[in-house]
């Protein structure tokens, strides 16, 4: 995040507003390739710090650093300048806060990342001897379910086709927010975007595996950092893309996994990938420290399409009973996708858009093949959500839990003669 030190921003307010004077917490952001997507809050919340900016919040955040002790005192105002909370955060003394440096140096940063590490960090995945706690432990708990090219309207209270009966009612109960856009259509640095709030002109994560943003005092200003060094439990499951030169985690609690929608289980048999991660969240759950505020990122691979089949929906691979909920549907193509493909600028023509719609969707049946696979993955994830949440509340804390359902960006699905999210 950009200077959160000196930072004062201000977001719309929601139509919801404010409750007895709490925020309504999260649920729903799905975004659109360069279009709108949306968002949404679940369940009560005692504040709403300035991890992510909307445009439908009205949110006024101040701060104020004391030369004395180092503690900026960072309050937190409606649009009626009615104090929400304040917090105390101890800050660096240095007042650099330009964590990146030229692409050209990343060699350099990395090395002078290393020697700049938290003396606390976690030397081994899954560590819960973390520093000692900070004196405030009554912070609420933050938990984003983060799946991947998952367009906004690719949910049944768009489309009534598509089954997602706990995401239907979850928007229904919550906060639900439709004018979040993505800023750079490509998973890892969305993915960057998603931890620092900052466009990828400045957070410089480019590269697939050279995560800028995680090297040095770069991490410490996102909000993962930010909430770690406050005292919170920090986990990460799923989809990364980044490795740290030095190997070193950033989290407490991680684990990783991609590239697939199917894993090889102990036993020799085959666990779908949103069902790995539904099971390594619930253990997250039930084995953090109980004394600590957590945060947690779970990062489904599905939908994403996986390798380079021209086979009719083969990119795609769901579970044989949810694939059968769509055996007897067809779904619309998009309107005059090769009329509208060959009016798109010459270069959008020879991109990789274009290839891969020549992948997923030559004929009409690998249209269906593809379409039906994907919402089949959808229905599954919007189940895992379930499971998940469940989990939350059978422990209790589903009353102080920010739960957030975003994604990377969406996808075409064939609009304009194009697939995938690049150009």
């Amino acid at each position: 995040m950009d200077s959160p030190q000196r930072q004062k921003s201000t977001t719309q307010r929601s139509s919801a507003g404010w409750r007895g004077g709490r925020v309504i917490p999260i649920v729903l952001c799905f975004c659109a390739v360069l279009s709108l997507g949306n968002i949404a809050f679940n369940h009560r919340i005692g504040s709403f710090s300035n991890l992510f900016a909307q445009d439908n919040f009205e949110l006024t955040f101040d701060t104020v650093l004391s030369n004395d002790d180092g503690v900026e005192k960072e309050r937190i105002h409606d649009s009626q300048g009615n104090l929400i909370r304040a917090v105390d955060q101890v800050i660096e003394k240095d007042d650099d806060d330009d964590a990146v440096k030229d692409e050209d140096e990343d060699e350099t940063e990395m090395a002078a990342g290393r020697k700049e590490e938290n003396n606390d960090s976690p030397t081994a995945n899954n560590n819960t001897g973390s520093s000692s706690p900070p004196k405030d432990l009554s912070g609420m708990n933050i938990l984003i379910l983060y799946p991947d090219d998952w367009r906004w309207d690719s949910i049944g209270e768009e489309d009534s086709i598509i089954q997602t009966p706990f995401l239907d009612s979850f928007v229904k109960e919550n906060i639900r927010f439709r004018q979040n856009a993505v800023t750079t259509s490509i998973c890892w640095q969305s993915r960057a975007t998603l931890f620092t709030g900052q466009w990828a002109s400045r957070h410089r994560s480019f590269k697939l595996r050279c995560p800028h943003f995680t090297v040095g005092k770069a991490w410490s200003q996102t909000w993962a950092g930010m909430l770690r060094n406050a005292g919170y439990y920090l986990g990460h499951i799923g989809k990364w893309q980044y490795h740290n030169s030095d190997m070193k985690s950033r989290f407490d609690w991680e684990v990783l996994f991609e590239g697939k929608h199917w894993y090889p289980r102990f036993d020799g048999k085959l666990i779908a990938g949103e069902d790995l991660a539904r099971k390594e969240t619930v253990r997250f759950l039930q084995e953090r420290p109980k004394d600590k505020p957590f945060a947690a990122t779970v990062a489904f691979y599905p939908p994403k399409p996986i390798g380079v089949s021209t086979l009719p929906g083969k990119q795609y691979e769901p579970k044989n009973e949810t694939r059968a909920i769509y055996e007897n549907i067809t779904f619309p193509e998009p309107p005059g996708a090769s009329e509208n493909f060959h009016q798109l600028p010459i270069f959008l023509q020879g991109g990789i858009a274009a290839g891969r719609w020549r992948e997923r969707y030559p004929t009409p049946l690998h249209y269906q093949e593809s379409m039906k696979n994907m919402y089949a993955l959808i229905t599954q994830i919007d189940q895992s959500f379930k499971e998940i949440v469940d989990e939350v509340k059978r422990l209790g804390l589903y009353n102080n839990t920010m739960i957030i359902i975003t994604a990377d960006n969406g996808m075409f699905n064939g609009a304009h003669g194009l697939a995938g999210k690049w150009y």
